[in-house]
């Protein structure tokens, strides 16, 4: 009897959370949609999120990488307790670092080098062949939960190098006063 109750009771909760997911996926499949990448297109928005990361988040390059490219020398772009949305976010969720991250949704895994960029950030990178054929880049909304009806998508401009959002695609309304969230990970088309 009481092995009945709790699998009428799993049920019952699986039948109640199951149609959230469901929807917020295909809300998700919709913003992917809208803000489709090629797969040619990816890096170099993933790249656009780690620079914006980086410099406007971090903002204090070390000039050094640890050969071992440990999870504990990552950036923090933002932190659990002060941020728990993680609110004016780029790449890197709360619970991981900008590097991390980066590997994350770009490559398989694999053996890790690091270097420094341009800017003096310190660099997490694999192979070439390591590259996945379908990466994952970022997408973004006004509000942290992507189910909310005051949630309004923004993008990236699409031909210039800046961490401004807008609010479509085409980059001629700047997301003035807008926060920003990632909302989901997308696979090119």
């Amino acid at each position: 009897m009481r092995l009945e109750m709790v699998a009428v009771g799993m049920f019952l909760v699986g039948a109640v959370v199951f149609p959230a997911r469901v929807e917020a996926q295909a809300v998700l499949i919709q913003r992917c949609a809208a803000d489709r990448l090629s797969a040619a297109q990816v890096k170099p928005r993933v790249e656009l999120a780690r620079w914006c990361a980086l410099t406007r988040n971090v903002r204090a390059p070390d000039w050094t990488c640890s050969s071992s490219s440990s999870s504990s020398s990552d950036y923090a772009e933002t932190d659990f307790n002060t941020n728990p949305f993680g609110r004016n976010v780029y790449l890197s969720s709360v619970d991981s670092g900008v590097n991390s991250t980066y590997l994350w949704l770009l490559y398989v895994s694999g053996a890790m080098s690091s270097t420094v960029d341009a800017d003096g950030y310190c660099k997490w990178l694999r192979p070439a062949e390591r590259l996945k054929q379908r990466p994952f880049y970022p997408v973004y909304g006004s509000h942290h939960d992507l189910m909310n009806s005051s949630n309004r998508q923004l993008f990236f401009h699409p031909t210039q190098f800046s961490c401004d959002f807008y609010l479509d695609k085409n980059g001629t309304q700047r997301a003035t006063g807008y926060d920003f969230y990632i909302n989901g990970y997308c696979e090119p088309v």
